[in-house]
């Protein structure tokens, strides 16, 4: 379980990482080698009912795209939501000098 996390779940073994995350009635399984991911699925389905529904492109809010050197992962759509909600978009604001310090 990760500490920062307690949906997370996370194994790292000789350099290979697999990982869990679950919300509410659903998981996601991401790992470096598809035979692990596997072994994984059928452990959690020899102890609950599943429904494999593939590839996951979206969940909780948060993109999900597979690269080659690893995932992408992006809350583009769900930050757009909020600045076109608060009338962001339409008048142009600029976004945030990445230099600037909060205190």
């Amino acid at each position: 379980m990760s500490t920062f996390d307690h949906a997370s779940y996370v194994w790292i073994d000789n350099d290979l990482i697999d990982f869990i995350i679950m919300h509410v009635n659903g998981l996601v399984i991401r790992g470096d080698v598809l035979e692990r991911i596997q072994k994984i699925k059928s452990m959690i389905d020899g102890k609950f009912k599943v429904k494999n529904l593939g590839d996951s492109h979206c969940f909780i809010g948060i993109e999900i795209a597979g690269m080659m050197d690893g995932v992408w992962l992006s809350q583009q759509h769900y930050a757009m939501m909020f600045l076109k909600k608060f009338g962001m978009v339409e008048k142009g604001y600029p976004p945030l000098d990445s230099r600037m310090r909060f205190k």
